[in-house]
């Protein structure tokens, strides 16, 4: 660093330290100037790239796997507080609740209406006599509510039925910070936790090596890859020097198809397939929804069309099995898609 102290006036440097002479007395004197301090220079700092970026939208109803591939859930919602935010995860939960069967409370109460030899008893007589009993308006309708109150009323017992149904319960909440990356591909977006929480609860340790499986084992499961992007599904395990993973791309696929339900309007689909097989003079059998479509175009019938969306295979990939991070629920990959190259196979012997 420079010890120098340039003049303010002509920028020439100053001796250190600098004799001045006062202008009045002429006494001569040694005055110290100091240089003016150098700033320090900060290191730069390195840009942090983020681990993910992913729209709120797209967290809804997301899978979320946890680091040994077990599936913690699906994303409820997402969730602030003052400065953190939270993910809430849940699970379908079977429930049975006992609840009043109405379907057979109103043969029940049918059975307790008078009996007419002329006019056997139906619901629109129950439905008179209830409005009379509950002094209900005459044009009143009638629910299952009013029906339980009535039975209560005639003493009727209640029958009952086991009703099932499923629930979505709240299993788990994940900061932001538990997560290790969030991926979006066509068959929807992937939660991967930093942690084997799920794992844990179901008692089963976390292993350093992925151990060897058959086909039997991994068949079927869902493949994601290092970023958490689904690809597809395992479809088998190929032998050789090294175990392959051999997997299924997958995509959800939009097509224009035959509106089946408006169809029905015209006679149904296969209405329109018979006449187009007499139309053309080919058996019926042989008549496709293609030749269906191309007839009726050039006869000028419309045929309504919807819009189907289907996962569909678009290729496949061969994983080599050191490739392979975990195997749990789902099958967790070591490599982003992009890094296996255009969907091949490894060359087996013939």
């Amino acid at each position: 660093m420079s010890q120098e102290v340039s003049c303010p006036s002509c920028g020439r440097a100053l001796p250190l330290p600098a004799k001045v002479i006062c202008p009045h007395c002429g006494a001569v004197f040694e005055l110290h100037l100091h240089p003016p301090p150098q700033p320090i220079a900060q290191p730069a700092q390195p840009s942090v790239e983020p681990r993910f970026l992913v729209e709120e939208e797209a967290l809804v109803n997301a899978l979320v796997v946890d680091s040994e591939g077990y599936v913690c859930g699906r994303v409820y919602r997402t969730r602030y507080d003052r400065d953190e935010v939270f993910i809430d995860v849940y699970k379908l939960v079977e429930q049975r609740v006992t609840g009043p069967d109405f379907d057979r409370l109103k043969i029940e109460l049918l059975k307790t209406l008078p009996k007419k030899l002329w006019k056997p008893r139906n619901f629109r007589d129950l439905e008179e006599k209830v409005r009379k009993e509950l002094r209900l308006h005459p044009s009143a309708h009638v629910t299952d509510r009013e029906l339980y109150e009535y039975a209560k009323l005639k003493g009727v017992p209640i029958p009952t039925k086991v009703i099932e149904h499923r629930d979505k319960k709240i299993v788990y909440s994940f900061s932001l910070k538990q997560i290790e990356t969030v991926g979006v591909s066509g068959l929807g977006a992937c939660v991967i936790l930093k942690e084997p929480v799920e794992a844990l609860k179901l008692s089963i340790q976390p292993v350093d090596k992925v151990p060897f499986k058959s086909t039997e084992q991994v068949k079927g499961k869902l493949t994601i890859d290092s970023v958490g992007k689904i690809l597809g599904r395992v479809q088998k395990v190929l032998l050789g020097a090294t175990l392959f993973l051999r997997v299924d791309l997958e995509d959800v696929i939009s097509k224009h198809v035959i509106d089946l339900e408006a169809l029905s309007s015209l006679g149904g689909f296969e209405a329109l397939a018979d006449k187009a097989a007499s139309s053309l003079g080919i058996d019926r059998s042989s008549v496709t929804p293609e030749m269906v479509l191309e007839w009726a175009r050039r006869e000028g019938i419309h045929i309504p069309m919807k819009i189907e969306r289907r996962v569909e295979k678009i290729g496949e990939i061969d994983v080599r099995w050191e490739d392979i991070k975990k195997i749990g629920d789902v099958v967790l990959l070591s490599k982003k898609m992009e890094d296996y190259g255009s969907p091949s196979k490894p060359s087996l012997p013939s």
